[in-house]
C-alpha cells in the first residue's frame, strides 16, 4: 500500500495499515491523515493490538505539523497513551516537545483528571513546566468548576445520609444492611480523600501558572473538603478515641437502641442482658434462634425444674461466649441489632457450637 493512496482509505483501513506498518514509516503518512483517519489510528494503538503501539504513537505525533490535527489526536487519547507520551516527550527535541500543548487542548477533561491522579513524579514535573501555558490552565479552570458542583453534591450526600440514620428503624435492619450503611459513610470519607489528593496535585501545577485565582480557589475547596470529611463525616470510634460526625450520629442511635427502661446498657454488660431488646426472652426463644443445639422443642417445653432451666441458661451463656458474643459491645461490633440478624449470625457460625 503506497502512502499516497491513504486519502482514499476508510478509517478502518487506515487503522489496519497502522498496525501493519513499521514505526519508522509512520511519520511520513500521519501528516496526511484526515480527522477521522487520525482518530481511528490512535484508537487502534493499544497493548492488546500491537506490541509496538508506544513507538507508533510517538511516530504519529512526530509526523503531524498541524495544530488542529494535534488537537484532534488529543481528543482520541486514553490514559495509558497519555502517560506514554509524557514519558517520551522529554526525550524528543524541543520543537517536538511543544506539541504537547495542542494535544492538551484536545485532551478530554476526564482523561486529564485520570492523568493528574496517575502521573508519577517525572510526568508531573513535565506537566508543571507545561502549566505556564493556557491548555493546562484551562484544564485546571474546568476542574475548579467541577469541584464547585462536586462539593454541593457531597454536602447533600452528607445531609441525606444523616437524615437516613435519624429515621432508620434499627430493629428492622439486617446485619448486612447495617454494614452497608456504615460502608456508605466510609465511602463519603474516601471520596473526599480522593478529591483532596486531586486538589493537592492540581495545586502543584497551579503554582506554576501564576494564576492567583486558581491557587486561591483550589486552596479554598481543599479546606472546605477537609472540614466536611473530618468534622461532618468524622471517624468511627475506637478503643482510644470516640466516634465523630455521622459515625457518632449512628453510634448514638445504636446506644439508644440498647437502653433498658431509659438506662443505657454498659458495653461490658453480658450480652444476655441485651437480648431482650431483640425479642429474645425465654428458653424457647434461645432454642429457636439456635443457641440450644441438640435439644428438641418438646424438651424445652417440658422443663419444669428450675435447676434444669438454670443449666440451660448457663449453656446459652456459654454458647454466646463461643460465638464471640459475650458482651453488649460484641453485639454492637458485629452489627447485631435484631433477632433476625442474631439468628443469621448463629447459623453462619454454627460450627463454633459443636
Amino acid at each position: 500500500m503506497a502512502f499516497s493512496d491513504l486519502s482514499t482509505y476508510s478509517p478502518e483501513q487506515v487503522a489496519k495499515f497502522i498496525l501493519e506498518a513499521h514505526s519508522e514509516d509512520i511519520p511520513f503518512l500521519s501528516a496526511k491523515l484526515s480527522d477521522l483517519q487520525l482518530t481511528a489510528a490512535i484508537e487502534v494503538l493499544k497493548p492488546k493490538n500491537d506490541k509496538d503501539w508506544q513507538y507508533k504513537l510517538v511516530a504519529i505525533i512526530q509526523g503531524i505539523q498541524s495544530t488542529h490535527s494535534l488537537e484532534v489526536l488529543g481528543g482520541a487519547l486514553i490514559l495509558p497513551q497519555v502517560l506514554t507520551l509524557l514519558d517520551n516527550f522529554p526525550l524528543l527535541k524541543l520543537s517536538e516537545q511543544e506539541k504537547i500543548l495542542p494535544i492538551l487542548v484536545g485532551l478530554p477533561h476526564l482523561v486529564f483528571m485520570q492523568l493528574l491522579m496517575k502521573a508519577n513524579e517525572a510526568q508531573l514535573t513535565f506537566l508543571k513546566h507545561a502549566s505556564i501555558a493556557e491548555p493546562i490552565q484551562h484544564q485546571l479552570t474546568v476542574f475548579c468548576h467541577e469541584l464547585s458542583r462536586d462539593l454541593t453534591g457531597y454536602s447533600i450526600g452528607i445531609e441525606n445520609l444523616a437524615s437516613d440514620i435519624d429515621s432508620i428503624d434499627l430493629q428492622g435492619l439486617s446485619q448486612s444492611e447495617l454494614i452497608e450503611l456504615i460502608q456508605q459513610i466510609k465511602q463519603l470519607s474516601e471520596t473526599a480523600t480522593i478529591l483532596i489528593e486531586a486538589i493537592n496535585r492540581a495545586l502543584l501545577l497551579a503554582w506554576n501558572t501564576l494564576r492567583i485565582d486558581l491557587i486561591s480557589n483550589l486552596s479554598d475547596y481543599k479546606e472546605l473538603l477537609l472540614k466536611m470529611r473530618n468534622i461532618a463525616v468524622g471517624k468511627p470510634g475506637s478503643d482510644t478515641s470516640p466516634a465523630t460526625g455521622i459515625y457518632l450520629r449512628l453510634q448514638n442511635k445504636i446506644d439508644l437502641f440498647f437502653n433498658v427502661e431509659g438506662d443505657p446498657l454498659s458495653e461490658n454488660e453480658p450480652a444476655m442482658e441485651a437480648l431482650a431488646k431483640l425479642s429474645v426472652w425465654y428458653l424457647k426463644d434461645y432454642w429457636e434462634i439456635g443457641l440450644l443445639p441438640g435439644i428438641t422443642d418438646s424438651e424445652v417445653d417440658s422443663l419444669k425444674e428450675l435447676q434444669s432451666k438454670e443449666e440451660l441458661f448457663a449453656k446459652v451463656n456459654s454458647n454466646l461466649k463461643k460465638l464471640g458474643l459475650s458482651t453488649v459491645k460484641d453485639l454492637k461490633q458485629k452489627k447485631i441489632l435484631s433477632r433476625a440478624s442474631l439468628e443469621q449470625y448463629i447459623k453462619d457460625n454454627q460450627a463454633l457450637l459443636t
